[in-house]
């Protein structure tokens, strides 16, 4: 580990930039709300968040762990060593830069000052594109650092050829990311994934070309580490593999269970913990048919399930078991809180609030 006794007080001041937010947030913790928003949509408006001390303290310290995770896989390669200085301080200062910038715009909107989350966004994420472009022909081969694919890792000619044509696209692209400020803030993000897009498979494509060529004109590469590339290739796939296994089970998977027992509705979910409401805590039974908007505050959302705690106009604060989508739904109000449970179907929700009707004796609402 000589590259980390090397730049150790680099990694202590990125370290500390990252961390630097929440002395922001403990001077200021007064005035901060109960629940800060910590995501937003596609349309700029803030959809998820978090407590104060969630916000405060978990969202800096998550960053320092992936500032380090990258630091140790970055300099375990023996090539790192080779790399310019000034690379590897770029690779050192995206996430404290990436720190700063996210933890303002929560505290901005935490204190009530009107701001465009993407149009800093585009801006900063055109600048670090530009300035890494211009640092990617200095990139020497390594595996932790560049364009890591099986063609630039088996030749230099390769790795030079397309790190010096992805620098000039990823300038391109920072710019035109930067221009994205003056796009409608609905259509922002689909630009800026789409330019970003277009930054990664382009010179995958140019790379693969180059091997083509390379290989007709019978050039020599890398053989000796054939191997080694093939094992890391496939290592990297099984992971990839794992993590779109596991996002799609996530997304599209999980049930809810509503039973009516002899004194209370137990409702369990994949993904939450259940809970239970006695029938003498119930004052009022809605139901509706065009099921209840909100925003998640926190907790668990898919394309098949929405779980934990909600807001709206109409109710505030609220609890959710549901599935997604405008479904048939049960409105309960217990002490003044409000609670909304869904079935898979419109039968079964029906049936559900029927029993509930039954078994709390009140006459109940219906949309």
């Amino acid at each position: 580990m000589k590259l980390l006794n090397k730049h150790k007080w680099l990694l202590i001041i990125t370290s500390l930039v990252i961390l630097l937010p929440i002395v922001f947030g403990l001077i200021m913790w007064n005035k901060l709300p109960e629940q800060m928003a910590t995501h937003w949509g596609i349309d700029g408006a803030a959809d998820g968040w978090m407590s104060t001390a969630l916000a405060v303290f978990l969202v800096p310290c998550l960053l320092l762990v992936v500032q380090w995770i990258c630091v140790i896989v970055s300099f375990m390669d023996k090539n790192s060593a080779k790399q310019t200085n000034k690379a590897l301080k770029i690779v050192l200062w995206i996430i404290p830069v990436l720190s700063l910038y996210i933890n303002a715009i929560v505290y901005a909107t935490a204190l009530g000052i009107k701001a465009d989350i993407y149009l800093g966004f585009s801006i900063l994420f055109g600048i670090l594109f530009a300035v890494i472009g211009n640092y990617l022909p200095k990139f020497s081969r390594n595996r932790t650092m560049g364009i890591k694919i099986s063609w630039t890792l088996a030749s230099d000619e390769n790795w030079n050829a397309t790190h010096r044509f992805a620098g000039k696209l990823w300038v391109v692209g920072g710019v035109l990311l930067m221009l994205t400020a003056f796009v409608p803030t609905v259509a922002k993000m689909y630009v800026m994934i789409s330019v970003v897009a277009c930054m990664v498979v382009i010179p995958i494509v140019y790379s693969y070309v180059f091997y083509r060529k390379q290989k007709e004109n019978g050039d020599e590469l890398v053989k000796t580490n054939v191997k080694e590339i093939k094992k890391h290739g496939a290592v990297s796939f099984v992971i990839l593999l794992f993590i779109v296994a596991g996002i799609i089970v996530l997304m599209f998977t999980g049930n809810i269970k509503a039973e009516l027992s002899e004194d209370a509705l137990n409702v369990s979910a994949t993904y939450s913990k259940a809970i239970t409401v006695k029938y003498s805590d119930i004052d009022n039974i809605e139901y509706r048919e065009g099921g209840v908007d909100g925003a998640r505050v926190m907790g668990f959302g898919s394309a098949r399930l929405l779980l934990g705690q909600f807001q709206n106009d109409e109710y505030g604060l609220y609890a959710r078991y549901t599935y997604t989508g405008k479904k048939p739904c049960i409105v309960i109000t217990v002490d003044e809180k409000i609670l909304v449970v869904g079935c898979n179907g419109g039968e079964e929700t029906r049936a559900l609030y029927d029993g509930l009707l039954e078994k709390c004796n009140i006459s109940g609402d219906k949309e």
